[in-house]
Formats: C-alpha cells, sequence, structure tokens
C-alpha cells in the first residue's frame, strides 16, 4: 500500500535582529535549497514585540513542500541553527533567525502573528507577485 506524498502549500515568516542582512540572506538560500521554488517578500524593518531589542527584519516566504509539519519543523530549527542561533542568545534577545510556519498547506497556524500589520502588508506584496 502506497501513500502519495501531496505538496502542501506554506507560509513562512522570518526574522533577526541580529547580523540581520547576513543571517537573512543566509536563512533564504538555505530555504531555497529546501523548498526548491520559493518566493520571498521583500524585507521589513519592525519593532520588536515583547522584547527589549534591536529592530528585527522580517520577511515572508511562499511554497510548497512534501515534509510533514513536524519534519518541516525539524528542517527549520537546523536552518536558525546553522544562522548561529543558541538557547543563550535566545535568553538574551540575540535572534540571529527565527523561522516560523504561518500556513502549512490549508491551516492557518501562529493566528497572533496574523494580526500583525507587517505580515498582512507582505501577504498582499507575496500574492501579487
Amino acid at each position: 500500500f502506497c501513500t502519495m506524498s501531496t505538496k502542501q502549500p506554506l507560509i513562512l515568516a522570518l526574522g533577526t535582529n541580529h547580523h540581520r542582512h547576513a543571517n537573512m540572506q543566509q536563512a533564504q538560500a538555505l530555504l531555497s535549497v529546501l523548498l526548491g521554488d520559493v518566493v520571498f517578500s521583500s524585507s521589513r524593518l519592525t519593532t520588536p514585540i515583547g522584547m527589549h531589542s534591536a529592530d528585527f527584519l522580517n520577511c515572508l516566504a511562499m511554497g510548497v513542500t512534501l515534509l510533514s509539519l513536524p519534519a518541516l519543523q525539524m528542517r527549520l530549527k537546523a536552518i536558525e541553527t546553522q544562522c548561529g542561533n543558541t538557547r543563550e542568545k535566545r535568553a538574551a534577545h540575540c535572534i540571529e533567525m527565527d523561522i516560523d510556519v504561518l500556513q502549512y498547506g490549508g491551516e492557518r497556524l501562529r493566528e497572533a502573528d496574523w494580526q500583525r500589520s507587517y505580515v498582512a502588508e507582505l501577504l498582499t506584496e507575496l500574492h501579487s507577485k
């Protein structure tokens, strides 16, 4: 019995507040390898939410994956680590890279993130590409 893996559409949110441009470029390159055909929004500087730190550089990515959600999340954690993330840095509010899954298949995740104005603006931009 063979189950066909189906491609799941996804939307990712990327954010960094340290070595912002270098980390964003690295994460986008690694995501392009992982997902293949992926489209990125422009990047936007945003004020940190819930922490005192430097402004964040944020962007969204839209693509498809054959990975299950847990497998995808594991790969995204690995990309965060490749960009320099550590527990210690995160505890000190130094976020080298944070990649969150906003949508996987037909399911919206992280509902609070969808309410952020920059997410709505960048989504509009992505859908027009």
